[in-house]
């Protein structure tokens, strides 16, 4: 069994069956099925509260976590290795021509807007890459 120890950058409440404690953070591990999780008291010691989740919920709970503080939640993105291909491509072409108008006009490379170069580079194409790249730039 492997425990990792948590503590937070400032101290919150917990509700134990005595009422509420300072908590400075939470010990974490797994038993069989389920992953615990405690609080650890402001005097360093684990309090008497306890929660208790399926493993296989785990990146459930993770999402709402992150959800709920307001961190973005990464969505993968499922793409035909054609189209693969052709982003990486139109990719390379952009920042090809990104990197050529900055050193000629002698401008810094943040300087130019992106979609400039994507469509010099032919990348804004929706003819070429069935349109997703134009929808990109249309939703910013």
């Amino acid at each position: 069994m492997t425990m990792d120890r948590v503590i937070f950058g400032k101290m919150v409440n917990f509700l134990g069956r005595n009422g509420f404690f300072a908590m400075a953070g939470m010990e974490i591990w797994r038993n069989g099925e389920k992953v615990v999780i405690e609080p650890v008291t402001s005097k360093d010691s684990v309090g008497r509260c306890k929660m208790e989740i399926p493993t296989e919920d785990v990146e459930k709970v993770i999402d709402s976590l992150r959800k709920a503080s307001g961190y973005r939640v990464d969505y993968q993105i499922q793409a035909s290795p054609d189209c693969i291909t052709k982003l990486v491509s139109a990719c390379k072409g952009a920042l090809e021509t990104y990197r050529r108008v900055s050193e000629q006009h002698g401008i810094e490379l943040d300087a130019i807007p992106i979609e400039d170069a994507l469509e010099s580079a032919g990348a804004l194409d929706p003819e070429d890459h069935g349109g997703y790249l134009e929808d990109l730039k249309d939703s910013r």
